[in-house]
């Protein structure tokens, strides 16, 4: 007696054999199991966020341009306003010789901002009360500092940086004039961003030297520099000298 066995019948889509798992073409399977998770590359995406980059790109470029060339303007518009008070000032003085006589009178601190206030304006006056420049020294780094005009008018006045309460100062009336926008030996030692720091700083020039400061805005530097033109003007006008902490001498002029 033999016995045979019933031959399997492959069912659709059924493997007939162990050999058949791995005949991939004829079992029907991708040949990338992964296709279906892989994100296609989208080109026209990529060109157009090129696109979008090379443009913020120019209006960067156009924008710095354009306040390049505003601050330029600027400072010829300062140059010459500084040129025609300085004639005035000059003027001014020949006919101060001529025609008024001066004295000589002491004022206390109250009446000195008053009268500071009438001539130099109340908004100079209160700018003048406290600042934060950066300032260039001969040596050393560029440093924030913290400024200020004394009750008396005569200096400008900063925080040394010694940590001990002390500071420094600079007396206004030997101040010849104030340079916008120049890079003097010591801003140019000290910088390689020239564009940036031409654009904001100042230097209240003498006959020994320049103070050299950067102001954090364009707006910040054209007030600072309006002001304390107009407390160099109140010391070569008035010629304020303080006699002690409340009392300050100060040039009258009448007819």
């Amino acid at each position: 007696f033999e016995f045979t066995a019933p031959s399997r019948v492959a069912q659709p889509g059924q493997l007939e054999t162990a050999d058949d798992f791995w005949n991939l073409e004829s079992s029907g399977v991708d040949d990338n199991p992964l296709a279906a998770f892989e994100t296609p590359t989208d080109n026209a995406g990529s060109v157009a966020e090129a696109e979008r980059r090379e443009q913020m790109e120019r209006q960067r470029r156009d924008q710095e341009s354009a306040d390049a060339a505003y601050a330029r303007k600027l400072q010829e518009e300062e140059y010459a306003a500084a040129k025609k008070a300085e004639a005035q000032v000059k003027g001014t003085s020949t006919r101060s010789t001529g025609k008024k006589h001066s004295t000589r009178i002491v004022y206390d601190a109250k009446q000195i901002r008053e009268i500071a206030e009438n001539e130099i304006g109340r908004d100079n006056v209160r700018i003048m009360a406290g600042f934060s420049v950066i300032k260039y020294g001969r040596e050393g780094r560029p440093k924030q500092r913290k400024m200020w005009i004394n009750s008396s008018l005569t200096h400008l006045a900063w925080e040394s940086g010694q940590y001990d309460g002390s500071h420094r100062g600079l007396e206004l009336a030997k101040v010849r004039g104030i340079r916008v926008g120049e890079m003097t030996k010591t801003i140019s030692r000290s910088t390689k961003d020239y564009k940036k720091v031409r654009n904001l700083c100042f230097s209240l020039e003498t006959a020994q030297r320049t103070l050299d400061l950067q102001a954090c805005s364009v707006i910040q530097r054209d007030s600072l520099v309006a002001a304390l033109r107009k407390v160099v003007e109140f010391n070569h006008t008035h010629k304020p000298v303080r006699k002690d902490r409340n009392r300050t001498e100060i040039t009258v002029y009448t007819d």
